[in-house]
């Protein structure tokens, strides 16, 4: 696994590009609080995206052994849990992600932001 930075983070949870951008050349510039709100959110965001993704993959690969598409396993979640993080490999490596589950990420951020959003303080992560 490799060590992540926060604009890798950014670029998983599929946020927009300028915010991404301006987290790489912005984030060892803030205050020590700003910086550490940013990183808490993206990283309750990445956890969550990460968590509900393995528990996507897991019921597909359950549903591909029940269609005899797949060996059933007891490591079934561990394998779940890898391709999510192959999956996040791709996206850091500039593979194009199946469509269908570029939709699904997309609609668990919007989610995630949502619920950012409802507990967001006064502060904005990227105003200097």
């Amino acid at each position: 696994m490799t060590k992540l930075t926060m604009y890798d983070v950014s670029r998983i949870l599929g946020l927009d590009q300028k915010f991404c951008e301006d987290l790489k050349n912005k984030y060892e510039s803030y205050e020590e609080d700003k910086k550490m709100f940013v990183s808490k959110t993206l990283w309750d965001g990445f956890w969550e995206l990460y968590k509900k993704l393995s528990e996507v993959k897991y019921n597909q690969f359950l549903q591909e052994a029940e269609y005899g598409k797949r060996k059933l396993t007891t490591n079934i979640m561990n394998e779940a849990k890898s391709a999510v993080w192959k999956d996040f490999d791709d996206i850091l490596a500039g593979k194009p992600q199946e469509k269908n589950e570029m939709e699904e990420i997309r609609n668990k951020l919007k989610f995630l932001t949502q619920k950012a959003q409802g507990n967001k303080t006064n502060n904005t992560p990227l105003k200097n």
